[in-house]
C-alpha cells in the first residue's frame, strides 16, 4: 500500500535498543499496522559522511508520527547540554507532528536529572503512557496507532464508532476496520453456515 504514515522512534539508543527493535519488528510484522505504517530507526541507516544530528532531524521533519521513549538515560549531550532525544522532541513539537510518548518504569526518582526534567515537560504538553516491558510497551503503541487518523486527515472517507477486532472497542478508521474484517471472514462465513443449517428443536 503506498502513502504509509512514517513513524519516527526516539530514544536513547543504547538504553533503548531492544525496546527500539521489538517495535519495528512489531508494527511491520503486523498485518494491520504494516499496512498504513513504516518505521524509521536512525540505527538502519548506513555509514554516511553526514552528520548524524544533521540526518536525524531531517528525518523527524519526514515524519508523520514522533514515536518516543523516555528511560532512565539522558544520553549524550551536545554544546549546548541537549540530547538527542530532547532535540528531536522539540523538533516534532514545533513542527506540529502527532508525538506518542512512553516512559518506562514508575519511578521517576531513578532518572538523570535532565531526563526528569524531560519527562515532566512531555506530561505538561501531552498524554504519555508508562511501560514496564516490552509487551506492554507493544500493547500501548497499538492503541495509540489504531486511533491515530483521527487525530489528522482521515486516510479515505470518514470516521464511524464500531467495534474493534483487535484493539477490543472503540473509535476506528474505516480502511482499518476493513483490514480487520477480512480476516474475520471466514469466521463469520462458518457461523451463518451453523446457524443455517441448525436442526429445529424436537
Amino acid at each position: 500500500m503506498s502513502g504509509r504514515r512514517r513513524i519516527f522512534i526516539s530514544s536513547v539508543q543504547k538504553e533503548l535498543a531492544a525496546e527500539r527493535r521489538a517495535l519495528a519488528d512489531f508494527i511491520h510484522g503486523d498485518p494491520l499496522l504494516r499496512r498504513f505504517f513504516e518505521v524509521f530507526l536512525f540505527e538502519d541507516l548506513p555509514a554516511s559522511g553526514r552528520r548524524a544530528d544533521e540526518v536525524y532531524l531531517e528525518e523527524v521533519d519526514r515524519c508523520d508520527v514522533y514515536l518516543g521513549l523516555l528511560g532512565n538515560d539522558y544520553g549524550y549531550e551536545d554544546a549546548e547540554g541537549i540530547s538527542p532525544t530532547q532535540r528531536e522532541f522539540e523538533r516534532a513539537t514545533a513542527a506540529g507532528k502527532e508525538r506518542l510518548i512512553f516512559v518506562k518504569g514508575d519511578t521517576d526518582s531513578t532518572r538523570h536529572p535532565k531526563m526528569q526534567a524531560l519527562v515532566r515537560q512531555v506530561g505538561a504538553q501531552l498524554i504519555r503512557r508508562r511501560f514496564n516491558d516490552t509487551p506492554e510497551l507493544t500493547a500501548q503503541v497499538y492503541s495509540s496507532l489504531v486511533e491515530y487518523p483521527r487525530y489528522d486527515q482521515p486516510l479515505q472517507g470518514c470516521w464511524c464508532v464500531c467495534a474493534s477486532v483487535s484493539a477490543g472497542g472503540g473509535p476506528i478508521h474505516p480502511d482499518l476496520m476493513a483490514a480487520e474484517n477480512v480476516a474475520d471472514r471466514p469466521a463469520r462465513r462458518a457461523s451463518r453456515h451453523q446457524v443455517g443449517t441448525k436442526s429445529a428443536p424436537s
